[in-house]
């Protein structure tokens, strides 16, 4: 930030750099958060569409070339807007440079085909299913938040239904979590502001109201349209709607369009019937008694900025022009190899902070899963929390025990009266020890397990205890009682 402002504060040169570096920022974020298979189709685009990008022979031992962008001249003149003329202008900068190609030796050219046999194996691998209240509670259990609230946020997620709305009146989940009405409702504000947008509303009005953009000027007008009349809109009373607000029929039609584009269903992509595959991004194997964090690269090509062009552009092949052109292709071709090569780096710096924290889980299992804030880790990396949160972001490691969402290590904790730290998974497991050693002529209640937990000091609600046992696939007391 503190850059940004020198940036700004400088002349208009000094400002074209700032925009130059906040395109290179923006290239790398969204590298950053990219899926395998949603990388493998951005690079495969880039290939295809950059004369200058190529995949580097790996039997020529030759080592990725990365150009330095060229001197921008202050002095030079500014290209008017031509309109239509562009693609025209486009396409004799490419004929010219193909024309060219005879006088210049044929480059080396390694096609990437990015459909192989071990991609074809990774589509057989299914994923764990994850479903929406769990997608949210991962979300909100992340947050700075306290004890009670998150036991109020428990009460209020696992309400959720399949559509994404809580159905459940805010009396009656205040009266299960022992709160007041007003403190669910403030918890309600924080979830409704989670993924996806939309999510937790009480109404199809308070849905699409949750979807509308702050910087959207025409937000206050739909705003009233939305809370007043979706239901005109309904039986199509346009002009009646646009008399009362003052538009015309057009400019409301226009809004109106908008607004459908908002959501209605924000939970229904979460449908447990639909079938996703996935394969790790990061690997971690134990090699004697160490554990070594392997990058899974192999999908990733080798690419590298064509000498050929480089030398095209140098010599000044096709006129000022073509070189303009081919300067500003090496230029993306840059910015992609350099914010993949930052994507991996960022990985790897994530992968090894969750095996220092997380080697009682690689070692001994899940009982062992330690509290880790995604903060505490941009702190100790000298990243910003949003960094951590794209790169985990549908990513994958492949542990000893298992393939487990990068999410899945940064887990939330609640401070319990003995000063300790707890994890969900430390309650799963004091409560599955519980279950294990109960009279089974007898079996426990939820009520009973509850306060047993509540001993231990897990401070923990009887629905909760429910939710986990589920979790946990635990009968209820009737299918566990012996005779």
């Amino acid at each position: 930030m503190a850059e940004q402002h020198k940036l700004s504060m400088g002349m208009s040169p000094r400002l074209e750099q700032r925009l130059k570096l906040s395109a290179l920022q923006i290239q790398a974020m969204e590298i950053l958060q990219l899926q395998r298979m949603e990388l493998l189709t951005k690079i495969k685009e880039e290939l295809e569409s950059n004369p200058t990008l190529e995949v580097a022979d790996e039997t020529s031992g030759e080592e990725v070339s990365v150009i330095k962008p060229e001197a921008t001249d202050e002095n030079a003149e500014v290209p008017e807007d031509k309109g239509d003329t562009a693609v025209e202008e486009k396409e004799d900068i490419v004929e010219k440079i193909d024309n060219s190609r005879d006088e210049m030796p044929t480059p080396s050219y390694k096609r990437y085909d990015v459909v192989n046999k071990k991609d074809e194996a990774i589509q057989n691998t299914p994923a764990p299913t994850l479903t929406l209240q769990d997608y949210i509670y991962h979300q909100f259990i992340a947050l700075n938040i306290t004890a009670e609230q998150r036991n109020i946020g428990e009460q209020i997620i696992y309400n959720i239904d399949s559509e994404g709305y809580l159905k459940t009146p805010l009396e009656e989940i205040a009266q299960t979590a022992q709160v007041t009405p007003e403190q669910v409702r403030q918890v309600l504000d924080l979830i409704q502001h989670l993924d996806p947008p939309g999510v937790g509303a009480t109404s199809l009005e308070e849905c699409l109201l949750l979807q509308l953009e702050n910087d959207d000027p025409e937000l206050e007008l739909k705003k009233i349209i939305i809370s007043r009349h979706l239901k005109d809109i309904e039986e199509n009373r346009i002009p009646q709607i646009a008399k009362k607000l003052n538009l015309t029929v057009e400019e409301l039609n226009i809004i109106i369009k908008e607004i459908e584009h908002l959501n209605p269903h924000p939970g229904a992509d979460f449908d447990p019937d639909k079938t996703s595959y996935v394969a790790p991004d990061v690997t971690i194997k134990e090699i004697d008694g160490n554990y070594e964090i392997i990058l899974e690269n192999d999908y990733i090509p080798r690419m590298r900025i064509s000498n050929y062009y480089q030398q095209m552009a140098q010599e000044n092949v096709g006129g000022k022009t073509a070189r303009e052109f081919l300067r500003s292709k090496m230029e993306s071709a840059k910015r992609l190899i350099n914010a993949i090569e930052l994507r991996q780096r960022t990985l790897r710096r994530i992968s090894q902070n969750i095996v220092d924290v997380q080697t009682g889980f690689l070692k001994d299992g899940i009982t062992q899963l330690k509290p880790l804030k995604m903060k505490e880790v941009a702190k100790k990396l000298g990243l910003h929390i949003s960094t951590i949160s794209r790169a985990i972001s549908n990513k994958y490691i492949q542990t000893p025990n298992g393939l487990f969402k990068m999410k899945f290590f940064f887990t939330s904790c609640t401070e319990m009266a003995s000063g300790e730290q707890m994890t969900q998974q430390n309650v799963l497991n004091a409560m599955k020890v519980i279950v294990e050693q109960e009279d089974k002529k007898s079996p426990l209640r939820d009520a009973q397990i509850m306060d047993m937990l509540k001993a231990q000091q897990f401070p923990v609600c009887r629905r909760t205890v429910a939710k986990y046992r589920m979790m946990l696939k635990i009968p209820p007391v009737s299918k566990r009682k012996s005779y």
